[in-house]
C-alpha cells in the first residue's frame, strides 16, 4: 500500500508517505482481516505498535432491514451538484478502464458485480425531482448495474480505442436518474479483455471506487468478504440529525468570517462551460517525489497535501499579485462524526468541499510558507465537512461565496485498481468517455488535482480553454512546481 520495502512497528505511517485516504483504505483491509480502527486512530497512533493498543475485534454486526423504499437526506455535496448542474444532471459520471487478465471469465465477473452491487445501498438510491427540489430515496428491489457485452476481437488495433470512446459515451450519456441503474459495466471482448466501468458521481466518489473495484476483485476468485460497513444512507440520515440538533452550531462564526474571494484574472469574460475544459499536467521525478513526501514533510511536520496546497498557494499569489487566496479544498469527507459509524468500506459520495483563506507571508523564503499555511488549515473547524453542512442542512448556513479555484489532493493512487489484489485486474488504461455534460457551466475556473502515480506526484490543472489561454495556465503551473522542486533541493 506504501509502496516501501519492509515497514517496522515503530515506523511512522504517514513519515512513510501515508495520507488520509490511505488510511481509510488501510482500515477497510484491516476490517476485512477482522480488526477494527479508524482513520482517526490511525491519525492519533501512526505507528503499528501504538495502533496495536487501540485496535478492537468487533463482534457480528446487527443492523436493521428496509423492506421497502425509504427517502434518504440529500447530503452537502449532493445538494451542491443539483444547484450547479441544471441542464443535464443526468450526465455527471466517474469512470475507469481496467485491463483484464487473459483469460478472465465474464461469467465469474458477472456472479461477481452481483455481489459487489449488492452490498452497497447507495447503488439502489434513484433522485426525483419535485416543485421544492431534488429527493433521493432508497430503493431495496431496484436494479444495481448494467452489463454490456461488445465483442471486439475483430476491431483492429488502430481503431480500437475510438471504437469503445463511442460505447463510453453512449453509456455515461444513458443514465436516468429516476428509473437507473446508476452503474454501468461495459465488457470488451478481446485476446485480452478491457472492462470499462462508470458511475453517476451522486452515487460514488474516489474512495468508493477503491472499495469497489478490491471486493470485485475478491469476489471474483471467491474469497470472502468482510461485513460491509455503515450503509450510506444512514450517515445522510445521522448528518442531517445532527446539524438540526445543534451540532455543528460552534463552527458558525468561523465559516461567517471567511472573506469573499477575489476574481481571477482572465483572459475572455466568457461562461467557462465543460466542452471547454482543458488540462496542464506538470509532474516530479520519483527521487523528487520520494524525498518529498518522506523527507520535507517530516522536516517541514507538515503533510504532503500541505505542502502542494502551499506551493499552489504561492504560484496563485505570484499571478494574482496579491498575497490573499481564497480556494476550495476538496476533501474525502468520511469524518469520524459518530462512534458507531463506519464509512471505510462504505460506497458513496462523501466529498466535503469548503472555502479556506490563506494570507502568505512576504518574508521566510518556502518553509516558512508551509509553516504558515499549514497554520491555517489548523484553524479549519472539523477538517471542513461543516461548511457544506450548515449552509445546504440547516437554516440560517453561510452565504455561498464560491471560490474561483478548488484544490483536490488524492495522495497516493497505486494500487487503487484493485490490480494486485486477485486474478482479475492486469492494470489500468488510459480513460476513454466523457464524464460531463458539454454545455454545463464548469463551477470553478480552475481545479487542481494532485496525485502520486507510478512514483511521481503530478499536478493536473483543469481549466476553460475559453477563458484562460493554455499560456496563462502554464505560467501558474510551472511556478507552483518549481518550489516544489526547491523545497526537495533544500532537503
Amino acid at each position: 500500500m506504501l509502496q516501501v520495502d519492509g515497514v517496522g512497528v515503530h515506523d511512522n505511517f504517514f513519515a512513510l508517505g501515508g495520507d488520509s485516504i490511505l488510511s481509510i483504505q488501510l482500515a477497510s483491509r484491516a476490517r476485512r482481516a477482522g480488526l477494527r480502527f479508524t482513520s482517526r486512530d490511525l491519525f492519533l497512533n501512526q505507528t503499528i505498535a501504538e495502533l496495536a493498543q487501540v485496535v478492537t475485534v468487533p463482534g457480528p454486526e446487527v443492523r436493521s432491514v428496509h423492506t421497502g423504499p425509504a427517502l434518504v437526506p440529500l447530503t452537502p455535496i449532493q445538494h451542491e451538484f443539483f444547484a450547479t448542474h441544471p441542464l443535464q444532471p443526468e450526465h455527471f459520471t466517474q469512470s475507469t478502464l481496467l485491463q483484464l487478465h487473459e483469460g478472465s471469465s465474464l461469467d465469474r465477473l458477472r456472479s461477481a458485480l452481483d455481489v459487489v452491487t449488492g452490498r452497497h445501498d447507495a447503488l439502489a438510491l434513484r433522485f426525483d425531482r419535485t416543485s421544492s427540489g431534488w429527493t433521493q430515496t432508497y430503493r431495496p428491489d431496484a436494479v444495481r448495474y448494467r452489463l454490456e457485452v461488445h465483442d471486439l476481437s475483430a476491431v483492429p488495433d488502430s481503431e480500437l480505442r475510438a471504437v469503445m470512446h463511442s460505447h463510453a459515451v453512449r453509456a455515461e450519456q444513458g443514465f436516468s436518474l429516476v428509473d437507473g441503474p446508476l452503474f454501468t459495466a461495459l465488457y470488451f471482448e478481446r485476446a485480452q479483455p478491457l472492462l470499462f466501468l462508470t458511475a453517476h458521481h451522486l452515487v460514488i466518489d474516489a474512495v468508493s471506487w477503491q472499495v469497489l473495484l478490491e471486493e470485485l476483485s475478491l469476489s471474483y476468485d471467491g474469497s470472502e468478504l468482510a461485513p460491509p460497513s455503515s450503509p450510506y444512507r444512514e450517515w445522510a440520515t445521522r448528518l442531517r440529525d445532527h446539524v438540526l440538533a445543534g451540532g455543528l452550531d460552534s463552527e458558525r462564526m468561523y465559516w461567517a468570517a471567511l472573506p469573499a474571494p477575489l476574481p481571477l484574472p482572465v483572459d475572455s469574460a466568457v461562461a467557462p462551460l465543460a466542452r471547454s475544459a482543458s488540462v496542464i499536467s506538470t509532474e516530479l521525478t520519483s527521487a523528487e517525489t520520494s524525498l518529498l513526501t518522506r523527507k520535507v514533510t517530516g522536516r517541514l511536520r507538515s503533510s504532503a497535501d500541505a505542502i502542494v496546497l502551499s506551493a499552489v498557494a504561492l504560484a496563485l499569489a505570484k499571478w494574482t499579485g496579491d498575497p490573499r487566496v481564497l480556494v476550495d479544498l476538496e476533501r474525502h469527507g468520511r469524518e469520524d462524526l459518530f462512534d458507531e459509524v463506519d464509512l471505510s468500506a462504505t460506497v458513496g459520495w462523501f466529498t466535503s468541499k469548503f472555502p479556506v483563506s490563506l494570507t502568505l507571508p512576504e518574508t521566510g523564503g518556502h518553509a516558512a510558507l508551509v509553516r504558515h499555511v499549514r497554520g491555517q488549515l489548523r484553524q479549519v473547524p472539523g477538517n471542513g465537512i461543516g461548511y457544506g453542512a450548515l449552509r445546504y442542512l440547516a437554516p440560517g448556513g453561510p452565504a455561498e461565496d464560491r471560490a474561483q479555484v478548488v484544490f483536490n489532493y488524492h495522495g497516493q493512487v497505486d494500487g487503487r485498481s484493485g490490480g494486485g489484489v486477485g486474478s482479475l485486474v492486469a492494470g489500468v488504461a488510459e480513460p476513454i468517455g466523457l464524464d460531463h455534460a458539454p454545455e454545463e457551466e464548469l463551477p470553478q475556473l480552475l481545479e487542481v488535482v494532485g496525485a502520486i502515480h507510478g512514483g511521481r506526484l503530478r499536478l493536473h490543472w483543469h481549466y476553460s480553454g475559453d477563458v484562460h489561454r493554455r499560456e496563462t495556465v502554464q505560467a501558474v503551473a510551472d511556478d507552483a512546481v518549481r518550489v516544489l522542486r526547491e523545497l526537495v533541493e533544500g532537503v
